[in-house]
């Protein structure tokens, strides 16, 4: 169950003195920020670090300027962590510097909530090739692209994708993860969200590949799986790789899909 399937796009020489310094800063730059107890829980996946050790290189990270605290008072009993420049510079990464570290704060710990979720339940999964998250997949639609051409612009990425490779079961699917917090207005679901997903179910994705919309109370569920099954009816196609779960039955639901992947 290994976290830092979230950054196998990314070189850590497991010999270095510095390979775990590396490691937790590489998981912190690639979530944008992150609590000290979401920390501990993604180590916990691979059982490698004692806390006395993850505290150090904490502490270490800090002094020297590679992460910073965030104080906010809706998270005051738990440290939230974010990369600086000076941590980007060290990794060498290609990542943005945070503008505004607050920004959207609750929305992006709640996606590593969501993250360590799904690890503890498929992390182990011998087709997990890769986890990707936001920052990598906005990376990936920018790289290449002229400076002028990307200034500005906001790209639409999931929150983050689990990647299932097999070149001897030949299968190459993508989950794509939304997580959800608040219901959007009826208007913007039905004239922009819901169509979005329904095009790039028709136009890009595999029939195995998925969107996993997360949300986080019955309401919520009950309302957009209306909105899309009346999508659905005057499509007259049904579409079960969209899939929309409660935040509650999360691990469940992954532990059901998989069985597609289990079955190939």
């Amino acid at each position: 169950m290994s976290y830092q399937k979230l950054f196998s796009h990314y070189y850590i020489d497991p010999e270095s003195n510095t390979a775990n310094y590396t490691r937790i800063l590489s998981l912190i730059n690639e979530l944008r920020i992150i609590s000290k107890m979401q920390i501990k829980q993604f180590i916990a996946t691979e059982k490698e670090l004692a806390k006395s050790t993850y505290d150090k290189i904490l502490l270490f990270l800090e002094e020297h300027y590679f992460i910073q605290r965030m104080l906010d008072y809706r998270y005051k009993k738990s440290i939230v962590y974010y990369i600086t420049k000076d941590g980007i510079e060290f990794l060498g990464s290609n990542y943005t510097v945070l503008k505004n570290p607050y920004y959207n704060i609750e929305h992006c710990l709640k996606i590593n909530d969501m993250l360590i979720e799904g690890l503890t339940c498929l992390g182990s999964h011998p087709y997990l090739n890769s986890i990707i998250s936001e920052r990598r997949l906005v990376f990936e639609m920018k790289d290449g692209k002229e400076a002028k051409e990307s200034k500005g612009r906001v790209y639409k990425v999931p929150d983050f994708d689990f990647e299932f490779l097999s070149l001897q079961e030949e299968i190459d699917v993508v989950w794509h993860f939304e997580v959800e917090l608040t219901l959007k207005s009826l208007t913007r679901y039905t004239q922009r969200i819901l169509p979005y997903y329904l095009k790039i179910l028709e136009d890009k994705y595999t029939k195995n590949d998925k969107i996993i919309y997360v949300v986080p109370t019955a309401a919520i569920q009950t309302k957009l799986m209306n909105l899309w099954a009346e999508m659905e009816h005057k499509q007259q196609k049904s579409y079960p790789n969209f899939v929309i779960v409660h935040f509650d039955n999360f691990a469940t639901k992954l532990s059901e899909l998989v069985q597609d992947l289990n079955q190939k």
